[in-house]
């Protein structure tokens, strides 16, 4: 039964990935060891990942990210993070509005990132592959983004 589960269980080795919807899409929370899922939702993107999730992929930890993207505070991928699948999301006002330096882009994902609400934004900028923004001049300058498939 989908969104149910109030904890996870990660065995040693392995990373779990939960989505909040069936198809593996919308945000998504990576975990790495057990975790209580009623005091999750720190990430400062999203609620508690409590009753929500809907579909997971269990891979080993030392493998490359390639369901979601991740979005970092600080250039060359360092910081503190968050990752989203397809789907979009407003940061205003939150604690990752105008914050994101870096992001890894997985193959076969596109990611639009705008500088106001969504369409309504003065600029945007389209990644398909892992980049740091400052040479794409814009750096701590996102408030949504989009991610779709390819």
């Amino acid at each position: 039964m989908p969104d149910r589960a109030s904890s996870i269980r990660v065995p040693a080795g392995l990373r779990v990935t939960a989505f909040f919807n069936a198809n593996f899409e919308e945000g998504a929370y990576v975990f790495t060891s057990d975790t209580n899922l009623v005091t999750a939702g720190t990430n400062g993107v999203s609620v508690s990942a409590n009753d929500i999730i809907s579909s997971i992929v269990v891979s080993p930890a030392s493998d490359p990210q390639l369901d979601v993207v991740t979005f970092y505070e600080h250039a060359n991928f360092s910081g503190q993070s968050f990752v989203y699948s397809v789907g979009g999301n407003f940061l205003f006002n939150g604690p990752w509005d105008w914050r994101i330096s870096s992001v890894r882009v997985p193959p076969g994902f596109k990611l639009t990132l705008y500088d106001g609400y969504v369409w309504f934004s003065q600029e945007s900028r389209v990644f398909t592959a892992d980049a740091n923004l400052a040479p794409h001049g814009f750096d701590d300058k996102t408030r949504s983004f989009l991610i779709e498939r390819l």
